[in-house]
């Protein structure tokens, strides 16, 4: 290939994902290190499980070499007349985008280390597969795990990763690998290589299905072993290898919400303008969305966003179940033909839909045997899962975090991230809130649903959640709008004198109606009227018999024989 580096060119000349050539870096050597001893790790535990149908080591080694090659192509730059499949494109290269030396790295240690078994395994005879399976495996994995805790040299090439043929020993010649390949000799069991002081611990048990010996590590080793925490995938919220719940009631906008989140992973940047994302290639598994409704609805949340068609077109990927539903346990032939680390992000909207038939989301046994097979699909592929599921029925402003969701409380417990969307007092606003479990305890935030995306909004109380029966409005007292207005005082006998009785006389009824209508409760208004004839303060007048009486301030005038 002719490398046409220009003066001056942000581009690198040699493409570089070898453990000391071109470039000779710490994290390009952990990086390699790391992929080799994941490989090894999820290979080997499938080759021992017993459950063959679906390990291919030769097909998942030459998938580990295309994904290498395609990793290349990615990161290749040409000149801008000249794109993939144009002739002599390879003649106009210009170099290699820098930054892909630590992911390269990476897949160059999976693909050696399926590299290694596959070649072992050609030159292992018929009848010693048994032997190969139950000791050579196990005993290479420890030596591997010996080898990549071992410390990197500095400006110096490490050792490479042991092969499984060289590092057993039977008969004191320190190669029962050759007798292996050379005579077919089982008689002797190998043994596992001795365990260093810190953080190595053979793990034959630990890899072997029928094992019953724990594989318990020291703090010790512990903390020597796992020096950092896994790799951010959303910084503040989600590891790779993590599983993430997305809780929300509804038709609240979760899948609106799911594509914005894989466009920003996609494009590497911040989701919701609040939580940085590492760049990488997102799988949407939609059952609920036809086809050509994600053709329309991605574009225009990108539009949204500000994002041009080829930031994300070659990086999003979606498939479509609408129709033709599988559910999570019948997916496993899917997962298991993706490419290790050819996804950083896999969503899968909405997961009541993946429930396997005859089950209930409100078995936790049920739930938790569909995140281990999540976990699982996670680990051998080197990325992380997004569940986007709905809410119970009913208000959820009154519940905690992990008690929202709609089914088992183990839906909360098994992933390792369960963030959900409830509705704020505001119109058009949600409070997004989280439990997390390898990130500090995230402060709740508000977002504003700007269709057909959210938006942060400051300024909002996030815990002013909408109550589950409306408020009242404030009156405006013209004073603090929160202040009560004061009870009107009740009447007093004085009062029901000056407001209900006149001088001209009226009925009894008529004087308990007007009480009535100052707000005086009927009792009252009876006990009054007493008070007030008994203190002189009104009077009575009668008319005789069958006639109604009156009530005045004054006494009765006498009557005269005109008025008779």
């Amino acid at each position: 290939m002719v490398a046409l580096i220009e003066q001056n060119s942000p581009y690198l000349r040699e493409y570089d994902d070898g453990a000391g050539w071109p470039n000779m870096t710490a994290a390009k050597e952990r990086a390699f290190r790391q992929g080799f001893l994941e490989e090894a790790r999820r290979a080997v535990r499938e080759w021992t499980s017993g459950d063959l149908d679906l390990f291919d080591p030769f097909g998942q080694e030459e998938a580990a070499r295309q994904l290498r090659l395609r990793t290349r192509e990615r990161y290749t730059v040409y000149r801008s007349e000249y794109g993939p499949g144009c002739a002599g494109r390879k003649t106009h290269h210009v170099g290699y985008r820098p930054g892909h030396d630590v992911p390269a790295a990476r897949l160059r240690g999976r693909h050696h280390a399926l590299a290694y078994i596959t070649q072992a395994s050609e030159d292992v005879q018929d009848e010693d597969f048994g032997t190969f399976n139950r000791h050579v495996l196990p005993a290479w994995l420890a030596a591997v795990e010996r080898w990549a805790a071992k410390p990197m040299k500095k400006n110096a090439l490490s050792a490479p990763p042991p092969r499984p043929l060289s590092i057993m020993r039977a008969d004191g010649d320190g190669d029962a690998g050759k007798k292996l390949v050379s005579n077919g000799n089982t008689s002797s069991t190998p043994s596992v290589p001795s365990s260093p002081p810190c953080g190595t611990a053979p793990l034959t048990a630990a890899m072997s299905p029928t094992a019953t010996v724990p594989a318990m590590l020291s703090v010790r080793e512990l903390v020597c072993r796992y020096t950092d925490l896994r790799r951010p995938v959303i910084h503040g919220l989600l590891r790779e290898g993590e599983v993430m719940n997305i809780i929300a009631p509804p038709k609240t906008g979760k899948s609106w919400l799911a594509t914005d989140l894989a466009l920003a992973v996609a494009t590497g940047r911040p989701w919701l303008g609040t939580f940085e994302t590492i760049k990488g290639d997102v799988l949407i598994i939609d059952n609920e969305l036809h086809p050509e409704t994600s053709a329309h609805r991605i574009p225009r949340v990108a539009e949204a966003r500000g994002l041009p068609l080829d930031t994300y077109a070659a990086r999003v990927w979606v498939q479509s179940l609408r129709g033709q539903l599988r559910d999570l346990i019948a997916m496993k032939p899917y997962f298991a033909a993706i490419e290790p680390g050819q996804y950083k992000l896999i969503i899968l909207d909405a997961f009541y839909r993946f429930m396997p038939k005859e089950t209930s989301e409100n078995d936790n046994a049920t739930m938790a045997m569909l995140y281990n097979h999540l976990d699982r699909h996670a680990a051998r592929l080197g990325c992380s899962f997004v569940l986007i599921h709905h809410a119970s029925k009913g208000n959820q402003s009154g519940k905690a975090v992990t008690d929202v969701g709609a089914g088992a409380g183990s839906q909360s417990r098994a992933t390792d991230t369960h963030l959900v969307l409830r509705a704020h007092e505001e119109d058009n606003i949600v409070v997004l809130d989280a439990a997390v479990r390898s990130w500090p305890p995230l402060k709740a935030r508000c977002l504003r649903w700007d269709f057909p995306v959210f938006n942060p909004v400051s300024g909002l109380d996030a815990t002013a959640l909408r109550p589950d029966r409306p408020r009242r409005p404030k009156k405006d007292k013209g004073g603090d709008g929160d202040a009560k207005p004061a009870p009107k005082p009740e009447m007093d006998v004085d009062t029901f004198v000056t407001m209900c009785v006149s001088a001209e006389g009226k009925s009894k009824d008529a004087v308990l109606f007007e009480a009535l209508s100052h707000g005086t409760t009927k009792t009252r208004a009876r006990t009054l009227l007493r008070l007030a004839e008994e203190n002189g303060q009104i009077h009575r007048w009668t008319y005789g018999a069958n006639q109604p009486i009156k009530f005045a301030t004054v006494p009765q005038p006498i009557a005269t024989d005109k008025d008779a």
